[in-house]
C-alpha cells in the first residue's frame, strides 16, 4: 500500500464510494489516494479515497491526530494537576507528623 496524488490504473475509482480523479468542489484539489496494491476482478487496481479511508480508520479504532493532540493535551494538564495534589497531601502529611511530635514531646 502506498500513498498516490492520481489513480492512475484501472478503474480509477474507490473501491467503497466509486470517487474517481475528480477535484474537491472546495478546494480544487485532486487525491490524494491509497493504492492497495492489489489486482481484483482480473486486472483492476483497488483504491481507496481519503474520506473513506478516514472512515475504516474510524471504524478500526483509530483516532484522528486532532483528537490524539487533544487528548494529549488534556493527560498532560491531568497529570500535573495530580502531581500538584499529591505534593500537596505530602505537605499536609508532613506538617502532621511534625505537629504529632512536638504534641507527644510536650
Amino acid at each position: 500500500m502506498h500513498l498516490v496524488e492520481r489513480m492512475t490504473l484501472a478503474p480509477n475509482t474507490c473501491l467503497i464510494c466509486g470517487r474517481g480523479n475528480t477535484p474537491d468542489g472546495v478546494t480544487g484539489e485532486i487525491g490524494p489516494y491509497i493504492d492497495l496494491g492489489i489486482d481484483y476482478n482480473w486486472g483492476d487496481s483497488g483504491y481507496f479515497c481519503m474520506d473513506c479511508a478516514g472512515k475504516l480508520a474510524v471504524l478500526a479504532g483509530w483516532i484522528a491526530p486532532d483528537t490524539q493532540k487533544d487528548l494529549k493535551r488534556r493527560i498532560e494538564r491531568l497529570q500535573e494537576k495530580i502531581h500538584d495534589l499529591e505534593s500537596t497531601i505530602e505537605l499536609k502529611r508532613r506538617r502532621e507528623r511534625a505537629a504529632l511530635r512536638k504534641a507527644r514531646a510536650a
